[in-house]
């Protein structure tokens, strides 16, 4: 039975790197695609060596944290802050971390303001709080922006189904169809006239 999971897990693992790899190969190419997805493996495993501990158990992690892209933004190339078709850092995510830290100044500065008095672990703990706070009212923001988008493109979709089904057959219009060239039929060949031939004279034939 246990040989019987390892096959299975091994099948598992397979499918999904191979489902990986031709991910890599639209953004990479065939040649780089193997060598991105092993340096992303290598960075999945020095970041959970470096923080999570050892791994216990190497199918479910590779199938859940080592194998799969993770992009951290709307970017489909962006794999851990880099994109796959260059390797270079996405600028995508460069723009949010550089808004994320106006934020948190901007947060900061307020909070100094309204508490002049406070420690310093105060005033930090407050403008955690608030920039949580403010992430989480933008995070709720964006996603009833993006229901209403999908419920628009839902009514729209919806919309032109029942137009669809609401005509009636008449009204598909005909196609028309392409001209016939008329056909030239040749007029019949005058038939030859034969002349009768001459009958052959009675020289020389006298009456007894």
């Amino acid at each position: 039975m246990a040989r019987l999971d390892r096959a299975a897990d091994r099948r598992l693992v397979e499918a999904a790197a191979r489902s990986e790899l031709t991910r890599v190969k639209g953004f990479a190419g065939r040649t780089d695609a193997a060598q991105v997805l092993g340096r992303r493996l290598v960075r999945r495993l020095d970041e959970q060596l470096r923080t999570g501990g050892p791994i216990t158990d190497p199918v479910g992690w590779l199938l859940a944290r080592g194998l799969p892209q993770r992009q951290q933004c709307g970017d489909a190339r962006c794999d851990d802050r880099m994109l796959l078709d260059s390797g270079q850092d996405c600028p995508r995510c460069e723009d949010r971390q550089a808004d994320r830290r106006a934020q948190r100044h901007a947060v900061a500065a307020t909070v100094d303001a309204a508490m002049p008095g406070a420690s310093a672990d105060e005033r930090r703990a407050a403008a955690d709080r608030q920039l949580r706070e403010r992430v989480t009212a933008q995070g709720w923001a964006r996603e009833h922006k993006w229901e209403q988008v999908r419920a628009r493109q839902a009514a729209a979709k919806a919309h032109r189904a029942e137009a669809a089904a609401a005509q009636p057959a008449d009204d598909v219009p005909a196609v028309p169809m392409a001209p016939v060239a008329p056909v030239a039929i040749p007029a019949p060949s005058p038939a030859a006239v034969v002349a009768p031939a001459a009958e052959p004279e009675c020289a020389g034939i006298e009456d007894d």
